[in-house]
């Protein structure tokens, strides 16, 4: 994929999502693994940015001038060649640069970061040493083994937050890692829809015969 660099770095062309006049080339340290579409975080400048490795570097910087790539991004598959073939023709077809077409690609970077977490609380069996009406509901709300947050069981058990916040201090909760996003639930077949009034009712079997008509 790379060219031998200095001190048994490769050296890669990594393609920046930025209207530049193309890659630019970039060491790749000993024991980073990487390929041909890996994405990757690379200097650029004072900052540092996302990038794609598209493959080996030019040359036309010495070896020793080269800046290291940053890091790999091993949460994500590497782009597939085909789309990176495309970018190419869609820039060669469009006179763009080729940064900007990918650009295009990757719009939403935050997709390559790692999945947002939240955190939720579970019922131990720790009591506090002092028990009131309000804690009590807090626990009698955590026992079905649900996790929720500080504001949820406060608002389940009808508490403020402080009160939850006191038996997380006490470990009666205890906090775990939960991803931010919830899961979908299975689909039901068998669920039952919303009642339909009779008007409804009446033009939703008009469209359903329709359909079974092929209309």
């Amino acid at each position: 994929m790379s060219a031998p660099s200095h001190e048994g770095a490769r050296a890669v062309s990594v393609l920046i999502p930025l209207a530049l006049p193309g890659p630019y080339d970039y060491d790749l340290p000993p024991g980073m693994a990487a390929e041909e579409g890996s994405f990757v975080v690379v200097p650029l400048g004072p900052r540092e940015v996302l990038g794609v490795i598209w493959g080996e570097a030019s040359g036309e910087v010495d070896a020793k001038r080269l800046k290291p790539v940053s890091e790999v991004i091993d949460d994500v598959p590497p782009m597939p060649a085909v789309l990176r073939r495309f970018i190419d023709w869609v820039a060669g077809y469009t006179l763009n640069p080729r940064g900007s077409v990918l650009r295009l690609a990757i719009r939403a970077p935050g997709a390559l970061e790692p999945a947002r977490t939240r955190i939720a609380y579970q019922l131990t069996d720790r009591r506090p040493a002092r028990m009131t009406s309000a804690r009590e509901r807090v626990i009698a709300t955590a026992s079905d083994g649900f996790l929720r947050t500080v504001r949820e069981l406060a608002e389940e058990a009808g508490v403020s937050d402080g009160v939850v916040r006191g038996l997380v201090e006490a470990e009666t909760l205890v906090p775990v890692e939960l991803p931010a996003d919830a899961p979908f639930e299975d689909p039901d077949p068998d669920a039952q829809g919303l009642e339909l009034s009779p008007e409804q009712a009446e033009a939703a079997n008009c469209l359903v015969a329709r359909v079974r008509e092929g209309r």
